[in-house]
C-alpha cells in the first residue's frame, strides 16, 4: 500500500509466508513473516486470523507482549506471532498486517488568530494560532514583521505595557507548504494616568472677568469628566474644561474634577478660587478726572447768572 508524500509515494510492503504448521496442543509456536516500509507516518503492525476478523492481536511499541498467550514482535523488516499453550480453537490462517486510518495530507490552510476581546494595560494576552493541516503545521509569530520568540500555537504576553500595541500575525508551515493569518490589530487600553486641575488666568480674580477652569488627564478609551463645587456635582460629560464669561463672588468655593472610562478613574487636586468684588479706590482716579472736567463749567455758568440777575437791578442809562 502506498501513500503520496511530499517527495513521492510511500509505500508498505507486507510477505505472508505460506506454509502449514502441525503442534500439538499445550505446545508453542512462531510463526513468522517480512515487511518493508519507507512510509513516513506511523502504522500500527497487527497480526489476525483470516477467518475470524474480530481476532486481532496488536503490536504495542513493536515488542512482545510477554504476559500474553499470543506475543507479537515486529522489528527491522521481520514479524513473529508466538502462541503459548496451544488450544484446538487456535487452528487457522494467521496473516500480518498495518492498521491504517483514512486521511488526506495537505498543506496548511490560512491560520485564524484568537485573542482576548479586550486588552487592558497590565493584564495578560493569549494569542492563538490554528489551522488544518497534514502533518502538523509548525508555527511562527511576527509582529509588524518581526520575528518573535514563539515556536508554538499559543503566544502569551504577561503584563502587557503600551509599547505592545501592534499588528500581530502568525504562519503555519509543513512539508507541504506555508500559509500567513490575517493580521490582528492589538490596542492596549488604560484608565486615567492623572487628573490635573487648572486655572486660567491665575493669579487674583476679579467679578466681572472671564475664567476657565481645565482638567487634564491621559486615558484610552477617551474618559468622561465630572465637575465638583463644595462637594456638590456641577457638570458631567465629555467636556473637559468649565468657563465663568463673567464670573461673581458667588462662583467662590473648592472645585475638582474627576476622570473616569470604564477601567479606572481619577480625581484631581482642589482648587479654591476667591472671587474679589471690584474696589472703589480703582475708580477714584477716573472720579476725580470726571470732577475736574465738569467743575469749572459749573462755576462758570454760576457766575454768569449772577452777573445778569445783579444788571437787571439798575435803571437803564444811570
Amino acid at each position: 500500500m502506498c501513500f503520496p508524500g511530499n517527495s513521492g509515494n510511500s509505500c508498505a510492503t507486507v510477505v505472508n509466508v505460506e506454509r502449514s504448521i502441525c503442534a500439538f496442543t499445550g505446545s508453542s509456536v512462531d510463526i513468522s513473516g517480512i515487511f518493508y516500509s519507507d512510509y513516513y507516518y506511523k502504522l500500527s503492525p497487527l497480526w489476525f486470523v483470516a477467518e475470524r476478523e474480530q481476532q486481532k492481536w496488536d503490536i504495542p511499541g513493536n515488542v512482545y507482549q510477554r504476559k500474553a498467550r499470543f506475543q507479537g514482535f515486529a522489528r527491522n523488516g521481520q514479524l513473529r506471532l508466538r502462541i503459548t499453550n496451544l488450544a484446538e480453537s487456535d487452528s487457522g490462517e494467521y496473516r500480518f498486517g498495518y492498521k491504517t486510518y483514512s486521511r488526506t495530507y495537505n498543506a496548511p490552510r490560512i491560520p485564524t488568530v484568537s485573542r482576548n476581546k479586550e486588552v487592558v494595560e497590565g493584564s495578560s494576552v493569549n494569542l492563538t494560532c490554528s489551522t488544518d493541516a497534514n502533518p502538523a503545521a509548525t508555527y511562527t509569530w511576527h509582529r509588524s514583521n518581526q520575528s518573535l520568540v514563539s515556536p508554538q500555537s499559543l503566544f502569551h504576553m504577561s503584563s502587557v505595557q503600551l509599547s505592545d500595541s501592534g499588528d500581530y500575525y502568525c504562519t503555519a508551515e509543513n512539508e507541504l507548504g506555508k500559509t500567513r493569518s490575517q493580521i490582528v490589530s492589538i490596542t492596549v487600553t488604560y484608565g486615567p494616568k492623572f487628573s490635573v486641575l487648572s486655572v486660567s488666568p491665575s493669579g487674583e480674580l476679579v467679578e466681572g472677568s472671564s475664567v476657565t477652569l481645565t482638567c487634564s488627564t491621559d486615558a484610552y478609551p477617551a474618559p468622561s469628566y465630572t465637575w465638583y463645587k463644595d462637594n456638590q456635582v456641577l457638570r458631567q460629560g465629555s467636556v473637559h474644561f468649565y468657563n465663568f464669561s463673567s464670573i461673581s463672588s458667588e462662583d467662590s468655593g473648592v472645585y475638582k474634577c474627576q476622570t473616569e472610562n470604564h477601567i479606572h478613574r481619577k480625581i484631581s487636586q482642589l482648587v479654591s478660587l476667591e472671587i474679589k468684588r471690584k474696589r472703589l479706590d480703582r475708580l477714584w482716579p477716573m472720579i476725580l478726572l470726571l470732577l475736574f472736567m465738569t467743575v469749572p463749567t459749573v462755576i462758570t455758568r454760576w457766575c454768569c447768572c449772577s452777573t445778569v440777575q445783579r444788571g437787571q437791578g439798575f435803571p437803564v442809562g444811570m
